[in-house]
């Protein structure tokens, strides 16, 4: 009996948005800068993951919280 693999499929979430990975080849740090150029709040996000669900590695950018006016 041959064991065969199958890469997993990196999925990006932010804001309950499913964001394709842009390149499998590139480190999540990276996806991160260039979804940053759609999504101006990713560049301060911090990167939750990866979960595995069935086949998919999720990975999701969750904004950091600010409190305005506090001194």
């Amino acid at each position: 009996m041959a064991i065969t693999t199958k890469p997993l499929t990196r999925v990006f979430n932010y804001n309950g948005l499913k964001l394709p990975d842009l390149a499998p080849g590139l480190s999540v740090e990276t996806v991160k800068e260039r979804w940053a150029g759609t999504y101006g709040e990713i560049t301060n996000a911090s990167v939750e993951g990866p979960k595995q669900v069935g086949d998919e590695l999720h990975y999701t950018f969750v904004r950091a919280v600010r409190d305005k006016g506090c001194a």
